[in-house]
């Protein structure tokens, strides 16, 4: 059997984060239904292509896809039950934000196959939200929990911020020992990322805020995973942790490497050999599939040292790390030789653990895990090239 993840972005809000890089616009009724036609043109594009695969998970993500009515969900859910094969699906996500919703409408998500829903809620302390320009409030955030409890969801899972200007230790503890209280299953712990062109990164330019110092971020990072285990949760990705059962199965096919599919404006997507993605423009996405034609920007084909790095990456994101023998097959060298050059250069194993079958990052290692990546990644070229001397 064939399987297939469907990511589909919704990209729409009522107010952009200061720190957000995904692509959305705010939010318009209008726009917003243009937008629904356009992506079943989508659908109906793509429905040839994979009509003999079967959709095993699906995320509908933002923006804030909870702001569609009622009707407009339906609509879409009609149209991707018509286009594709939904009897396996076993994993139905969809993003909600804390901004009040009648508990009728969760009540439809629940009703219309929704399994699990992810909230980003970011931070428990109102000064934070303020600074990362969340427009809901702390009080929005049990409220809509109040909801959420109510309608009972399988799966519900929550999004937080660390590293954010202003923020303490102590208030760090505080919005994780909230996040516990509210009984989620799953995890989302952020380190803030100042992108380049949002008015965070700005601000930051202009000396109006102050990063938090990289030491405290490691310390907040640390301190999180201690209590996450204490408390039941399985740290089985860098940023993520679930109780058990609980983890997301769509996201473990992007790390694993699995094919998906992005529909929407900016969209990406991965057949396992070629990556693609959308229009980053609602505008043209409009009408790119008005005239019947993909909306797609633009594509790269992976060659063979891209696969490479993606499964050092990507492997060693997860709890499972890295097997010796895929490493072997693919690099066609003996691993050992990398532990070797790792002791030689004193990365010991407070950031590593290696049993002889499975090389694994551990969570002070993955902190840092770009630069022992990097590291690995200049060891395999270092050998290659003595390889080629001899």
């Amino acid at each position: 059997m064939k399987k297939l993840s469907l990511y589909i972005h919704f990209p729409f809000c009522l107010k952009k984060c200061r720190y957000c890089d995904f692509y959305s616009e705010s939010f318009d009724l209008p726009k917003v239904d243009k937008w629904l036609d356009a992506l079943i043109r989508e659908i109906d594009i793509w429905k040839t292509d994979y009509f003999d695969f079967k959709i095993y998970t699906l995320f509908f993500g933002g923006g804030s896809p909870n702001l569609l009515s009622s009707t407009q969900f339906i609509r879409l859910l009609e149209s991707l039950k018509t286009a594709f094969d939904m009897s396996e699906l076993t994993e139905f996500t969809v993003e909600t934000n804390p901004v009040k919703r009648d508990r009728e409408f969760l009540m439809l998500l629940k009703d219309t196959g929704v399994n699990r829903l992810n909230v980003g809620v970011q931070s428990f302390i109102e000064n934070e939200l303020q600074t990362l320009g969340r427009i809901h409030t702390v009080t929005d955030v049990f409220d809509m929990f109040e909801n959420l409890d109510a309608v009972g969801f399988d799966h519900i899972g929550l999004d937080l911020i660390y590293g954010i200007p202003g923020q303490s230790i102590d208030s760090w503890r505080d919005s994780l020992s909230y996040a516990l209280n509210c009984g989620v299953d799953h995890l989302s712990l952020y380190n803030l990322s100042y992108e380049e062109g949002t008015p965070l990164s700005k601000l930051l330019e202009q000396d109006k805020i102050n990063p938090i110092d990289s030491d405290v971020e490691k310390q907040m990072y640390l301190e999180a995973c201690q209590l996450l285990l204490e408390n039941g949760y399985h740290h089985y990705e860098i940023s993520n942790w679930a109780k058990p059962g609980s983890e997301s199965r769509h996201n473990r096919a992007y790390w694993e490497g699995k094919r998906y599919l992005g529909l929407g404006p900016a969209a990406h997507s991965y057949d396992g050999k070629s990556r693609w993605w959308n229009v980053r423009s609602i505008d043209k996405y409009l009408e790119l599939t008005k005239i019947g034609q993909l909306p797609v920007d633009s594509q790269e084909e992976l060659t063979e040292q891209d696969r490479e790095i993606e499964h050092l990456f990507l492997r060693l994101r997860t709890s499972n790390g890295l097997s010796r023998s895929q490493f072997e097959n693919l690099f066609h060298i003996d691993f050992d030789r990398i532990i070797n050059k790792l002791i030689k250069l004193n990365i010991d194993e407070e950031y590593w653990i290696f049993d002889g079958h499975r090389f694994k990052l551990t969570p002070g290692g993955w902190f840092v895990s770009d630069s022992i990546i990097n590291t690995i990644l200049g060891f395999i070229e270092e050998i290659r090239n003595d390889h080629k001397k001899s």
